[in-house]
């Protein structure tokens, strides 16, 4: 069973846009972290995905940036773009 370290799974996904999603957020991320190749690769993976499955992946993610799993900012940051890439999908 997943860990919910914040809450998160009671949370539906337009709430979890709104609140993570913004103007500056987007912007650095597909400038600075991903590649078009990199964006192109995520994007086919999580085209197959249902909203169910978006949301529960976009709070792991968000959870496991919360208990440190990624210990340097690169990383973060990539996980952070892939989660902007979910919502936005």
């Amino acid at each position: 069973m997943k860990k919910d370290y914040l809450g998160l799974f009671e949370v539906d996904l337009g709430t979890l846009k709104s609140a993570f999603l913004t103007t500056s957020r987007e912007n650095i991320l597909y400038t600075d972290i991903l590649t078009t190749e990199e964006v192109a690769k995520y994007m086919n993976k999580i085209s197959n995905l249902s909203k169910e499955e978006k949301l529960n992946l976009v709070i792991q993610k968000l959870n496991d940036i919360y208990i440190g799993k990624f210990p340097t900012e690169d990383e973060v940051n990539l996980q952070e773009a892939i989660i902007v890439l979910i919502l936005k999908s």
